[in-house]
């Protein structure tokens, strides 16, 4: 019979292992919406380099994203938050100038 197709939850050793980013060199897939995941890289991924997911959309701004990542519990210090993060930083200060 074919996978229900509807979102669950489910445990995978291997991928809940993998690290966040909000610019992740990976994603995760179900092909055929199947019981099996595929990993598929989004960047080259150099040998010994980290290989990351992301746990939510990405298409957000860094304040959702944070707060969205609070359910997971952590508060998230990736490349990509950071730059946002002291860009809206930046930003702020030059208006209070």
């Amino acid at each position: 019979a074919p996978w229900p197709s509807l979102h669950g939850i489910a445990l995978f050793t291997t991928v809940a292992r993998c690290n966040h980013s909000c610019a992740p060199n990976a994603k995760i897939e179900f092909p055929s919406n199947s019981a099996q995941l595929s990993a598929v890289a989004l960047t080259d991924i150099a040998p010994g380099s980290e290989f990351t997911i992301s746990y939510i959309r990405t298409d957000t701004n860094v304040k959702e994203r944070k707060n969205q990542l609070l359910e997971y519990g952590f508060v998230c210090n990736c490349e990509r938050c950071i730059q946002e993060d002291s860009g809206a930083i930046r930003k702020a200060n030059k208006r209070l100038k």
